[in-house]
């Protein structure tokens, strides 16, 4: 390998031949050492950290959408249900 970037733990590069080439590393202590060693080029940069209103926004739509939309089955159920009861008691009371 000629060079190699680190960003958080996705490593993209270029080797010797010139093929770009992108994979994601674990965590390995040695990994800048071994590059060093063997004469690549390393860049390196922190992971990028999400804002703390984007880290929590992920939990708590999703949780809010699955209420509201449960909330609509229900009502729309009931609605359904309290008809079709009418409507069977009905048949059933002229049918006697």
């Amino acid at each position: 390998m000629l060079k190699v970037r680190i960003d958080g733990q996705n490593l993209t590069g270029t080797t010797n031949n010139g093929k770009k080439f992108s994979t994601y590393a674990p965590t390995d202590p040695w990994l800048v050492s071994d590059l060093l060693k063997n004469g690549v080029v390393v860049e390196a940069q922190p992971a990028e950290k999400q804002s703390f209103f984007m880290q929590h926004i992920y939990f708590l739509v999703p949780n809010d959408l699955i209420d509201w939309c449960m909330d609509i089955l229900y009502e729309a159920n009931a609605r359904w249900w309290k008809r079709w009861r009418s409507i069977l008691l009905w048949k059933s009371k002229a049918s006697n």
